[in-house]
């Protein structure tokens, strides 16, 4: 199921975006026992509706918590082999820590809503993300902030 998820996601989005646009695709960890055997479908989908693969972001979903760290790198690796990105989601929030980041090294980390929501009226949330700015720049992560206009109610996001 997951696996037909990620050949539907990379097709629909070959046909409705161009090149150049980051296509950001959740997976479980869970789903993938071994890297190289489960994502081989994913590698052919990519040549099959020639897709950049550098447009493709596969995101940790944080509905589990990672156990597997070392496996969850081995996923990692694999897709950044295949000239693909990763991301990681809720930093500042659940399962996703600094300290994940610094043993992940993801390409991308979305920083959960919880940690952005009124940070310019608190103090401690504003250590916080100056602290994940800084180890993120240190390691070469791209920051992104969860949330939207359309559900802001006051304050930042």
């Amino acid at each position: 199921m997951d696996s037909a998820t990620r050949i539907a996601s990379i097709r629909l989005s070959a046909e409705h975006l161009p090149k150049g646009i980051k296509r950001f695709i959740n997976f479980l960890p869970s789903s993938i026992y071994d890297p190289a055997h489960s994502l081989r479908t994913t590698f052919q989908a990519v040549e099959q509706y020639d897709v950049d693969p550098s447009d493709l972001v596969f995101e940790v979903v944080e509905t589990e918590k990672i156990e597997e760290v070392e496996h969850l790198k081995t996923i990692f690796q694999t897709y950044k082999q295949g000239g693909m990105k990763v991301a990681l989601d809720d930093v500042g929030a659940g399962y996703a820590s600094q300290e994940m980041l610094i043993q992940l090294k993801p390409d991308y980390a979305k920083i959960d809503r919880s940690a952005i929501s009124f940070c310019d009226q608190d103090a401690k949330k504003q250590k916080n993300l100056f602290d994940l700015v800084d180890l993120a720049r240190e390691e070469g992560i791209t920051l992104l902030a969860e949330g939207d206009r359309a559900t802001r109610k006051g304050g930042f996001l």
